[in-house]
């Protein structure tokens, strides 16, 4: 007999909610099958099937020919909870579900599809409101807390999972936790092979005790039915933010899961996010503790302005390091200690401007900063492009007045570098930014180099907070300031994390550099709490009508001049009731096409979903105008940034 089936394509390049093919094989309902999507074969889980004879209507408005379904793999691994989930992510991220269930699931999964062990999955039970908390303090003291709650939770037969944003933070995790449930102990990430997958997935669901996991979000699927509580740690990482198509926030999705399998939820990180102290001011979470904003003293912390005068009143001759950090790197020369210098840039200096006119030296090719370099020939500099890689010469003048008088601004990592150098011609330095690290495993060397080599001194990006696991003596940072060019409306907020992730590595010292000072968030710092910088950003925020008291959407589309002009009218008539923010300024050049993004704000009681909160309402005619785009348009919702 030949069924007609409904499937969800489980890719993101499908912009269709099912599509529907024929076979004659025994298919239900919530299977796993291959189906030829243009000339590739791509997984699908069955949604609907139906007899042939019985859908004779599909049939006739059928414009097409149907497919045939390839092959059936089997029953999907994953609970009707999860399907729930991200159907309701699906909703709030305005994408298909298809593409969500691609997002959250990993590729590991379907490629051992038939070597994975089967389990009798369950509904959770009486619907219950589902316990949310809030849990802000310490790594230790979190690595603490979760010492003794799992241990609790396993002599109530509840299995915890902990979900952690990066591959790195999941050793560092494993490792502090396992120390007497080794064997009740797994962990799953994508850079595991096939085999070693296989393995701890099927013991992983055989073992009759009580487990832990901790894995990336991806991973959340696995179908333990014991599982009770879920923790989402470091929960303020970019990381957790899928950086393609449909965008999905993996923390919103783990709180969605969590609510449909009606588990306890714990929001953990030394600093949780802006919206998530709100929520919880606004009683939406509830407290492991009570949340402190005390910054402890353990440390020696120091503000080194890099503002010097002479005694004439007169500006000094700039120096890449101040003082503090002069005596900091000439202590650990004489006691062998390691240093870590954080420059918020690649190259010599990050941005160039002219000193006449103050305009800023772009890219001819995409307008972007053009940033200073060395070459492999000592005495020879070159501009490099980041975005586009278009090189020039210095031999370049203002594009705007036409002035020779150009100055290279900002510190980057090769200038420190140089200048650690300058200062000990020896000393080990290791340079670790996009550059110089192409992947993990030069990532895991260099800082094995690093750990293992006295007196050693590593000059590193922001990539490199998330390898580094080991303390350090001294941590310094060597251009406070340069942290307010990150393109993002939550600058002040980023600025924290990272000061806090800084100070967190470092065992003995901390130094910020910074030419002011009296900044705010340096003030914080200096009074040891953060109290009053949380005031006052939820204050601004508010102001703005920024997160968390609205929704931003942003809606970007890329083309000529002409075609972008139309698609920003086409915007403009499309959600003229939301009226969009569409700038001129929005708009820049790159490889002589423009890209120009919509900016929607909308009420967050207005665009929440039940396992979010159980107050507000969800706009629908929104989403379904949001997912009626043309698949050249790019929706995010929530995005980091808003250019």
């Amino acid at each position: 007999m030949i069924k007609i089936a409904k499937v969800i394509p489980l890719v993101s390049s499908i912009q269709k909610d099912h599509l529907t093919y024929f076979t004659a094989r025994e298919i239900n309902a919530g299977d796993i099958v291959t189906v030829p999507i243009r000339s590739k074969s791509v997984d699908a889980m069955v949604i609907e099937v139906g007899e042939a004879i019985e859908d004779k209507t599909t049939l006739k408005e059928a414009t097409f020919g149907l497919k045939k379904i390839t092959s059936v793999k089997g029953g999907a691994p994953f609970r009707k909870t999860f399907i729930r989930a991200c159907r309701e992510a699906s909703h709030y991220q305005a994408g298909m579900l298809g593409a969500v269930l691609d997002t959250m699931l990993p590729s590991l999964l379907f490629k051992n599809f038939g070597k994975l062990k089967e389990t009798k999955q369950e509904e959770p039970g009486a619907r219950i409101m589902p316990e949310k908390l809030a849990f802000q303090s310490t790594y230790e003291d979190r690595v603490a807390f979760y010492k003794t709650f799992i241990r609790e939770s396993f002599a109530k037969k509840e299995s915890v999972f902990i979900c952690v944003p990066t591959i790195q933070e999941i050793r560092k995790l494993k490792e502090e936790l396992k120390k007497g449930i080794e064997q009740h102990t797994f962990v799953f990430h994508s850079d595991m092979s096939n085999k070693q997958f296989v393995s701890a997935y099927n013991s992983c669901l055989a073992e009759e005790h009580q487990v832990l996991i901790v894995a990336t979000a991806p991973f959340l699927f696995i179908p333990r039915n014991d599982i009770a509580t879920y923790i989402v740690e470091h929960e303020s990482s970019v990381a957790y933010r899928v950086p393609s198509r449909p965008y999905v926030d993996m923390r919103i999705f783990a709180e969605l899961f969590a609510y449909e399998n009606k588990s306890k939820i714990i929001l953990a990180d030394s600093l949780l996010r802006m919206e998530t102290l709100y929520r919880k001011d606004a009683g939406d979470l509830q407290e492991v503790s009570p949340v402190s904003y005390r910054i402890p003293q353990n440390i020696k912390e120091e503000i080194a302005s890099m503002k010097r005068e002479n005694k004439d009143g007169k500006s000094a001759v700039f120096s890449v390091f101040t003082k503090e950090v002069k005596d900091a790197l000439e202590f650990s020369n004489s006691t062998g200690g390691r240093t870590f210098l954080f420059a918020l840039r690649k190259g010599l200096a990050p941005i160039t401007v002219c000193q006449d006119c103050g305009t800023t030296v772009l890219c001819k090719r995409c307008d972007s900063p053009l940033v200073l370099y060395k070459t492999n020939s000592e005495e020879n500099r070159i501009y490099v492009c980041n975005k586009c890689k278009y090189e020039d010469s210095t031999d370049i003048t203002c594009r705007h007045c036409g002035s020779w008088n150009l100055i290279p601004l900002g510190i980057g990592t090769t200038l420190v570098r140089d200048e650690v150098l300058a200062l000990y011609k020896d000393r080990p330095v290791i340079v670790f930014d996009k550059d110089t690290i192409k992947s993990e495993k030069e990532a895991m060397e260099a800082l094995s180099e690093f750990y293992s080599t006295p007196k050693a001194v590593l000059v590193g990006t922001e990539l490199a907070l998330y390898y580094m696991e080991e303390k350090v003596e001294t941590a310094a940072i060597i251009s406070f300031d340069s942290l307010f060019s990150l393109p993002t409306f939550r600058i002040n907020e980023r600025i924290v994390h990272i000061l806090e992730a800084l100070r967190d590595l470092a065992d003995k010292q901390f130094i910020i550099q910074t030419k002011n000072p009296d900044e705010k968030i340096l003030l914080a710092f200096k009074n040891s709490t953060l109290l009053g910088f949380y005031r006052d950003e939820i204050s601004e925020r508010k102001m703005l009508s920024y997160p968390p008291f609205s929704v931003l959407i942003k809606i970007s589309y890329q083309g000529t001049y002409e075609n972008s002009e139309k698609a920003k009218s086409y915007l403009q008539e499309t959600f003229k009731d939301y009226k969009p923010d569409i700038m001129d300024a929005f708009i820049k050049r790159i490889k002589g096409m423009y890209i120009m993004h919509a900016l929607i704000r909308i009420p967050s009681k207005n665009w929440t979903r039940q396992g979010l909160s159980m107050d507000g309402s969800f706009d629908h005619k929104l989403e379904n105008l949001l997912k009626s785009l043309p698949p050249s348009f790019k929706v995010q919702v929530d995005p980091e940034n808003i250019l």
